[in-house]
């Protein structure tokens, strides 16, 4: 499963353009910048995945 297919991907805008992605269940928060930042554009999943086990996809 890939980071973009995951439900706990989360992003939010660090300006007029960019756009900064991080895992919602990984410990530590995204938002100031303690949580796993993932880049969902790669064609692999994050190594530190917690779900890396799992098969679970957003619907």
């Amino acid at each position: 499963m890939l980071c973009k297919d995951c439900k706990y991907l989360k992003g939010y805008n660090r300006g007029w353009i960019s756009t900064r992605f991080f895992c919602k269940i990984a410990p530590g928060d995204g938002y100031d910048g303690t949580g796993l930042g993932v880049h969902p554009w790669y064609g692999k999943p994050h190594p530190k995945c917690p779900l890396k086990n799992k098969k679970e996809r957003r619907l």
